[in-house]
């Protein structure tokens, strides 16, 4: 940061590409001329709740009494999260079966007599009025308008003012996935309202951010599983709406989701879905599991919409798994493994952690997985709230005189000054039993070279490699995270999982903490790190076998 600073002063960094911040140029001379037609919402009638609720939130549950609607919206939350998640109305959809629809209009009643004037702050966030909008839009599709019907359709449209007036455009630089949502908003607000220009801008919005956030495999360019999955599921959405519609954007948003569903086989592992990267709080892994193929229980997607988008889902999932499969490794998501071990790690292309994005600071990190069991995982983050688990010390990877693969990234910093920092992008290839990592994310300490790290595969057991190069006397740590408690002898780990049993051998003397394995954004479950650590000169060579006996 200070380096570049520094150069930024005397005038070797070059000026970023003006913008006018939350005006995309390629909705210039795009503007409102038409009379919406007629909305296609129905008038619910709804009733006071008699009984108790509970709304699942980001890390919290709230039970509400029928008496005091207004606890959910007036009481002070800890995380950002959770209170966004409060005012975008994402807990209906997680409410599955045990939603009550008196419930439901009740609250929207109470949101509207204490938010709705107050175009302000975090309940008026740009995201969070797209989020809330859709899921009303949701809800009155299935059980017919809550509130007022032509006072709910006056808010709604309020809405797509909002956010057409606060789209999140921040430039080509530092434009994340959020200004994608702006459009899905418009989009269906558009649709539900019969207002083309909504709809239209939306998809248009849409269609062009498809192209700066996702990679040419069709994945998600910001480093994370999750985000992935759940941005697939928001083309699916827009596109079944484009499509109901009859609009001419729906083919292009069926190609961009078509894409993106298809390349998920690319990101999973035998033994579930890793939750590599940020999970994001909007919805857990698991509500999103028609997508990635993984068992499990409670609300799942798209159980909220009606019969018939249901049945158009199921259909889209059929058709994409279907299709032709790219390589998620031009995007830097690479699967390795032998027999009935199965691994995965990303390798951003350019070793930078990516901005915007949803990352971590993890290079040679990985998942390992032995048939239907996890070995090695990915601790996943809990909370925005907690920058420990972007951080190298609790990833499978190493770290040298405690410090990360690679600095932290910034969006103002230019490409020719990331390639003065990390000269040379990072360099994989399969080889006869295994997967080799080699990267220069380290070389910006003094006396570092490169760093490689070899995986070797063997029926039963695989052996890890590191190899740093360069001089003088430096601390080495050697992380794994696995999910159950270790036995420590010594330079030898043991662990059980089910009925299956993992040694953990290093040349160095074991350590291990007590830590969370995040499942979902604020719901984890106890996990181990565990750590060899040297102090050695430089060249350094370590080997960590891990065998299943």
């Amino acid at each position: 940061m200070r380096r570049w600073v520094f150069r930024k002063i005397i005038g070797l960094e070059p000026l970023q590409h003006r913008y006018n911040a939350g005006q995309p140029p390629y909705l210039k001379g795009f503007s409102k001329s038409e009379t919406p037609a007629k909305h296609n919402l129905i008038q619910g009638v709804f009733h006071q709740p008699k009984k108790l609720t509970l709304i699942k939130l980001p890390g919290k549950t709230i039970q509400l009494l029928p008496d005091n609607p207004n606890l959910l919206f007036s009481q002070n939350y800890h995380d950002l999260e959770t209170l966004l998640a409060v005012h975008r109305f994402s807990w209906i959809p997680l409410s599955g079966s045990s939603l009550d629809p008196n419930w439901i209009a009740t609250l929207w009643l109470t949101w509207i007599r204490g938010f709705e004037q107050k175009k302000m702050g975090w309940p008026w966030h740009p995201y969070t009025a797209a989020e809330r909008a859709i899921n009303i839009i949701d809800f009155s599709r299935k059980f017919r308008t809550p509130g007022n019907l032509d006072e709910t359709v006056s808010i709604l449209e309020k809405h797509a003012e909002f956010i057409l007036s606060h789209l999140e455009y921040y430039g080509a630089h530092n434009t994340s996935n959020h200004l994608s949502n702006n459009g899905r908003g418009l989009l269906r607000i558009g649709t539900a309202l019969g207002s083309a220009f909504y709809a239209e801008t939306g998809s248009k919005i849409m269609i062009a951010e498809a192209k700066q956030i996702f990679g040419a495999s069709g994945i998600l360019r910001e480093g994370s599983t999750h985000y992935h999955v759940l941005l697939t599921k928001n083309y699916i959405d827009a596109w079944l709406d484009a499509k109901i519609a009859n609009m001419n954007e729906a083919k292009d948003l069926q190609k961009i989701a078509t894409k993106a569903m298809s390349i998920i086989p690319a990101i999973n592992l035998p033994a579930g879905f890793p939750l590599i990267g940020d999970i994001s709080p909007d919805v857990p892994p698991s509500y999103l599991r028609k997508l990635t193929g993984v068992a499990g229980d409670g609300p799942i997607w798209p159980d909220n919409l009606t019969l018939q988008l249901q049945r158009e889902v199921s259909n889209f999932c059929s058709a994409a798994n279907k299709e032709g499969k790219t390589k998620a490794t031009l995007d830097g998501w690479h699967k390795f493994g032998r027999g009935d071990w199965k691994g995965i790690a990303f390798v951003p292309p350019d070793g930078w952690t990516p901005i915007p994005g949803h990352g971590h600071n993890d290079l040679g990190a990985f998942e390992l997985h032995h048939r239907k069991t996890p070995v090695i995982v990915d601790p996943g983050r809990g909370s925005y709230e907690d920058n420990q688990y972007e951080t190298v010390h609790l990833h499978s990877t190493i770290s040298i005189d405690n410090v990360g693969p690679t600095p932290t990234n910034r969006p103002y910093y230019s490409n020719q000054f990331r390639k003065i920092i990390i000269k040379k992008a990072p360099v994989t290839k399969y080889i006869a039993n295994g997967f080799q990592l080699q990267h220069w994310g380290f070389s910006r300490l003094p006396g570092i070279g490169s760093v490689i790290r070899k995986w070797q595969f063997k029926k039963n057991s695989v052996k890890i490699t590191d190899f740093v190069n360069g001089n003088g006397r430096h601390v080495i740590k050697q992380n794994f995270f696995v999910i159950e408690k270790p036995t420590i002898s010594e330079k030898t780990v043991i662990f059980h999982i089910g009925t299956n049993t993992f040694r953990l051998r290093n040349e160095f003397f074991a350590q291990t903490a007590s830590r969370i394995r995040w499942l979902e954004y604020g719901r984890g479950e106890p996990g181990w790190l565990l750590t060899f650590e040297t102090k050695t000169t430089l060249p350094f060579k370590g080997h960590t076998f891990l065998e299943r006996i």
